[in-house]
């Protein structure tokens, strides 16, 4: 592989993955800083709305179809109270919940043709769902502190199991933010398959590193196997573990004195691995100079009987 199309695979995959790292990741690693506490809910309430949704393809919206964004805002308006009461104020469905989405708008729908098309034809779909709303009370140091707790729920059932956990005069754990202390949250989980996508896009740019290394060692290490060896040590055996172990002893899962024991035996058990790979190599290695010796005695085992052969043909040769 050449330098130049190395460079250029490092920087695509420097892209795929400070893209993938700020727009899936960040804002999770940013909720993960927020400061736990205990809240204490005062009151709730229950609001029932519509929650709408538009469904686009590449077709070209006929003439005459309302725009999405002027549609949907409309009919987030209506209450399904009123909607019970009068139909007429219920939200559009099939052919009137038809309207179009301007062509430039094309990267928020799976379709590849869309730039293609101007206006793409899209259909509203809205369900009923239910926002919780807490008002909480809550410690920041030695301060009580209220805020409002806003979840949305798409099944009744969910909203009412919510509010038996979280009702009135409940104690739960929350978090909140120490740029904004007003602002909380309930949970700082980590969703795995945002997780998952950020490994695959991070695995190319780690060959890439990998490669890198390896080339940079070339110039002193000629052995192959010596040379992956030490490279495997620096990035399995080093960087990858201490990477995650700092990590694990800033959020004070561990003590400092444990972070020590864990990289020591981290750094015994690649010592180890190394050994053995390296001791398999000798072995095979040996094995290759013992047979090259063996070959070579018997050449020149083979060479001086012949010198000798001809020493006595020659002997014989000067007695006659």
């Amino acid at each position: 592989m050449s330098k130049s199309c190395l460079i250029k695979i490092i920087i695509i995959s420097l892209a795929i993955f400070f893209g993938v790292f700020f727009g899936v990741n960040y804002p999770e690693i940013k909720r993960s800083k927020y400061t736990p506490t205990i809240c204490q809910s005062q009151s709730s309430k229950t609001i029932t709305k519509y929650c709408c949704d538009i469904d686009c393809t590449c077709e070209k919206a006929p003439s005459g179809l309302p725009k999405c964004e002027t549609l949907v805002p409309q009919t987030l308006s209506l209450s399904p109270i009123g909607c019970s009461q009068n139909s007429t104020l219920c939200p559009k469905s099939g052919s009137d919940a038809l309207c179009y989405v301007a062509y430039d708008e094309c990267y928020n729908h799976k379709c590849l043709y869309c730039k293609y098309v101007k206006q793409q034809k899209c259909q509203m779909n809205c369900d009923t769902c239910y926002d919780i709303i807490l008002n909480v009370m809550y410690n920041v140091g030695q301060q009580n502190k209220n805020s409002t707790y806003t979840q949305n729920f798409k099944s009744i059932d969910d909203a009412n199991k919510f509010l038996n956990n979280h009702g009135p005069n409940n104690i739960f754990w929350c978090f909140y933010n120490p740029s904004s202390i007003t602002e909380i949250i309930l949970n700082r989980y980590f969703t795995g398959w945002r997780w998952a996508v950020f490994a695959l896009s991070a695995l190319p740019l780690f060959v890439c590193l990998i490669t890198l290394t390896n080339l940079a060692l070339y110039n002193y290490i000629k052995n192959d196997t010596w040379r992956f060896s030490v490279v495997f040590f620096i990035w399995i055996g080093i960087i990858i573990p201490l990477v995650i172990l700092l990590n694990v002893w800033k959020y004070g899962l561990v003590s400092m004195g444990n972070l020590k024991v864990l990289m020591t035996l981290c750094l015994r058990f690649i010592l180890r691995l190394l050994n053995n790979i390296n001791k398999e190599y000798f072995q095979i290695y040996t094995d290759k100079f013992k047979n090259e010796k063996i070959l070579t005695l018997k050449y020149c085992h083979f060479q001086i009987n012949k010198i000798i052969n001809q020493n006595q043909t020659c002997i014989v040769f000067g007695l006659d």
